[in-house]
């Protein structure tokens, strides 16, 4: 996709904070915050990696849940430098493994529907500006990335219980469906720096190729504008989609801001 260089950094933008202060959420694995943060987020559905696999990233979250919060308590409530750091590396290692796994397309993969797709990117762009600022998603058939700041007042796990509490129950209406669509925890990780958030936005927008994906397989969306050979579709009111017919690898369904600059060539590394 052609991002435009250099990417355009947020107005106000703020990295992790080692030294500021930090609130660790837990689930099954722990989740750092930081007021005013911006995150990359990644959710996907249940069936969308085997449950051998599944098992065992859970129990390596496990083991790293134990040692933060054992870590914490030697040091009153704050995690060493070195400890962050390992953190960081195990977070890139687990995630660039589910992300290999996710790729491969596995389970239902009902996202790979345009009107079903539809609804999961209305949903995250219902409140764009509003209880968050959102800086880009790509929904694939079994997964979504996504980089948001949320606003004052609004925590991450609210806003994720609303968009996948929503999105499951629209869905498993439409598709005639009943249990469990998303998988309960999410990944998700404090964005670093401004080069950090680079690599986040440009790997938002090469996952499609990564996974080889057809034109009508994915939705992306950046809050600047999408370069398109066919057709280029404006934001009315809350979102417009349309299927594009973009060259190359940059073939997919767009979703663009009235509000503009463009996006450009992405590489893998959003670590």
């Amino acid at each position: 996709m052609n991002l435009p260089d250099p990417i355009p950094i947020p107005p106000g933008f703020q990295g992790f904070d080692s030294r500021g202060a930090l609130r660790i959420y837990e689930r099954y694995l722990p989740h750092w915050r930081q007021e005013g943060a911006f995150y990359f987020v990644t959710f996907r559905l249940v069936d969308s990696i085997p449950q051998l696999v599944a098992n065992q990233l859970a129990e390596e979250a496990r083991i790293w849940r134990d040692r933060i919060l054992r870590e914490e308590q030697q040091h009153d409530g704050h995690l060493p430098d070195r400890l962050a750091e390992e953190w960081h590396e195990f977070q890139r290692r687990y995630m660039c493994k589910l992300e290999s796994i996710m790729d491969n397309g596995l389970g239902s993969c009902v996202l790979r529907d345009t009107t079903v797709r539809k609804v999961v990117a209305d949903a995250l762009m219902f409140f764009d500006r509003n209880r968050y600022n959102l800086q880009g998603f790509v929904v694939m058939p079994n997964h979504a990335h996504l980089c948001v700041q949320p606003r004052h007042g609004w925590e991450l796990e609210t806003l994720l219980r609303s968009w996948k509490g929503f999105t499951s129950r629209e869905l498993n209406k439409r598709l005639a469906r009943r249990g469990t669509l998303w998988q309960q925890d999410n990944y998700n990780r404090i964005v670093r720096d401004a080069q950090h958030f680079v690599r986040v936005i440009r790997y938002i927008a090469n996952n499609p190729a990564k996974a080889n994906l057809r034109e009508d397989e994915f939705t992306v969306w950046f809050p600047f504008q999408c370069e398109a050979t066919s057709e280029s579709v404006e934001r009315t009111s809350k979102s417009v989609h349309a299927t594009g017919t973009q060259h190359g690898l940059q073939d997919g369904e767009a979703v663009v801001r009235e509000d503009t600059p463009r996006y450009g060539d992405a590489d893998d590394d959003h670590w």
